[in-house]
């Protein structure tokens, strides 16, 4: 008798490979994957790049804070000029400001020192805000004026000075302040970034609160 060998159609379909379906869904999973790829990159280094520019922002009005700290501490501080007459040391121009006041970390330890804050050449293109300390009575005749970099990637500055004028009893804005007796009641800091990550800064308006005291 001849023998018959049945083979089952169902045979396992891990033995049969990949059909031409699965194949199709594979290459669809992997198109798809290379579609998106871009898009994520492109994300992730947007959110990077938004990051990099909140923490510019923030250190850059972390600094024009500690600024507008200094300059509402402003003096009342008077000297003899060359002709021997009184005068307030106060002299505010539209491109920097230069006054007395108390700071606790100068160069030469505590105390009263002539400050300055104007534009200085920077590393690059831009400039850069400079805070200049001169103490007003240095112990040590040694001890000379420092430079301190406030700000970098600084493209323009300019203060304002709210008050009257020697001639006018109504007070507005001025771009200098011309009085030599008294100080402003209040200095607008305008503060024009060069740099990308920062963006546009907002005026810094800082009180003198000495300003009507004499």
């Amino acid at each position: 008798m001849t023998a018959f060998t049945h083979r089952s159609s169902n045979s396992d379909p891990c033995d049969a490979g990949f059909t031409l379906v699965e194949a199709l869904v594979v290459l669809t999973i992997v198109a798809m994957i290379a579609a998106l790829a871009p898009g994520a990159l492109n994300l992730g280094r947007t959110a990077w790049q938004a990051t990099e520019r909140a923490d510019d922002r923030a250190q850059a009005l972390q600094a024009l804070d500690a600024v507008c700290r200094s300059l509402a501490g402003a003096r009342l501080y008077f000297s003899r000029d060359s002709d021997g007459l009184s005068r307030l040391r106060f002299d505010g121009q539209p491109d920097g400001v230069r006054f007395v006041a108390e700071f606790e970390n100068g160069p030469s330890g505590g105390g009263l020192y002539d400050a300055q804050l104007m534009l200085t050449p920077g590393a690059t293109d831009s400039s850069q805000l400079t805070l200049v300390l001169s103490p007003l009575r240095a112990v040590n005749s040694a001890v000379t004026a420092t430079n301190t970099t406030v700000l970098q990637g600084v493209r323009g500055l300019k203060f304002r000075y709210f008050g009257a004028g020697p001639d006018s009893s109504t007070p507005s804005w001025l771009d200098a302040w011309p009085n030599t007796d008294r100080l402003p009641g209040m200095i607008e800091l305008t503060v024009i970034a060069s740099g990308p990550n920062m963006g546009v800064l907002p005026p810094q308006v800082i009180r003198l609160p000495l300003a009507g005291a004499l």
